[in-house]
C-alpha cells in the first residue's frame, strides 16, 4: 500500500500524493538537566510526530474531505496511514515497549517484564529486547491494546514478532479484529510458533472480516517459561517485511489548514497534523 489515508476507523480516505512538500518531525518530549559540574542528562517522556503535507490543484471534493476533518465536522480520533512507514504499530508497540496509561505498547494478562540487553540481530538495529518473566498459565501479549492497528476491510495482514524462551515452548499467535467504534468482533485462526532457546522470526497472516476497522497481533503460550520479545510488525501484505520501528498509522489532530485557490474551483492546501 503506497497511498496515504486520513480519518476515522470505518472511514478512511485516499488522500493525493502530496506533490510539492512534505515535513515530517519526530519531536522528543521531556527535559534536559544541567549539573553543577555541566553534565547533562535528558529525561524523554515519549517522541510524537508532527507532519505537514502540502498538496496542489485539489479537488473539491478532496478539499473539503480535509475541511471536515478540520473543523471537527468529522469528529475524530482521526487516523494516518503513513506509506512512509510500513509498519502499522505505534513505535512503543513495534520496540515491545510494556504499555501504560498513557501511550500504546505491550500488555500483558500476567506475569512482570523487564530490560535485557538482548536483541535478535536479524532484526536489525537494537539492542535490547523485553523479558516476560513471572508468567502464569494461559496468559497472553497483545500489541496496542488501547489503540489499535487500523485496517481495512478484507485487508490482507502479516504479523510478525521475535521471540526467544528460556526453554522450548509452544506458543500461538492470532489477531483480534473491531469495528469503527473499537468493539471487539472476532479472532483470527491461531498460528504455531515453535519457540526454541534462539532467536526467531514468527509470522501469521490472515485477511481481516468485512466489518473489520482495526486490529491487534496477540501472542499467547500455556507453559509458565519466560520468553524475550523483540522486534513486532503489523503490515498490509501476504507475508513479512523487513523490521521498521512503527509509527505507520497514528492517531492524529488535524491542526491547521491554511489554503488558496490558484485555480476555481481547485485548491492548494498545507495540512498539519499532529500525532495525540
Amino acid at each position: 500500500m503506497v497511498s496515504w489515508y486520513l480519518g476515522p476507523l470505518g472511514n478512511l480516505r485516499e488522500l493525493d500524493t502530496p506533490e510539492v512538500s512534505m515535513t515530517i518531525t519526530d519531536v522528543r518530549y521531556g527535559g534536559v538537566h544541567q549539573a553543577l559540574s555541566g553534565a547533562r542528562t535528558m529525561d524523554t517522556t515519549g517522541v510524537k510526530q508532527d507532519l505537514s503535507l502540502t498538496f496542489r490543484l485539489l479537488t473539491e471534493s478532496d478539499y473539503r474531505w480535509l475541511q471536515a476533518l478540520q473543523s471537527r465536522h468529522i469528529p475524530g480520533p482521526h487516523r494516518l496511514i503513513n506509506p512512509l512507514r510500513r509498519n502499522r504499530m505505534s513505535e512503543y508497540g513495534a520496540s515491545c515497549n510494556a504499555t501504560s496509561s498513557s501511550r500504546p505498547g505491550l500488555r500483558f494478562s500476567g506475569g512482570d517484564w523487564e530490560w535485557q540487553n538482548d536483541w535478535p540481530t536479524a532484526a536489525g538495529y537494537g539492542t535490547r529486547s523485553l523479558r516476560w518473566v513471572a508468567r502464569t498459565a494461559s496468559t497472553i501479549a497483545a500489541w496496542d491494546p488501547d489503540m489499535h492497528n487500523p485496517i481495512f476491510p478484507l485487508e490482507q495482514l502479516t504479523g510478525s514478532v521475535y521471540v526467544k524462551g528460556d526453554s522450548a515452548i509452544s506458543a500461538l499467535l492470532r489477531f483480534d479484529y473491531y469495528d469503527k467504534d473499537n468493539v471487539f468482533l472476532s479472532s483470527s485462526t491461531t498460528e504455531a510458533a515453535a519457540v526454541t532457546t534462539s532467536w526467531a522470526r514468527f509470522p501469521i497472516t490472515r485477511t481481516a472480516p468485512v466489518n473489520a476497522c482495526a486490529a491487534r497481533l496477540v501472542l499467547s503460550a500455556v507453559a509458565t517459561t519466560s520468553m524475550n520479545l523483540a522486534a513486532a510488525q503489523v503490515e498490509s501484505g501476504a507475508s513479512a517485511t523487513a523490521w521498521d520501528l512503527g509509527g505507520g498509522a497514528p492517531a492524529v489532530l488535524v491542526d491547521q489548514l491554511p489554503s488558496t485557490s490558484p485555480r476555481y474551483p481547485l485548491m492548494d492546501c498545507t495540512i498539519t497534523l499532529l500525532e495525540a
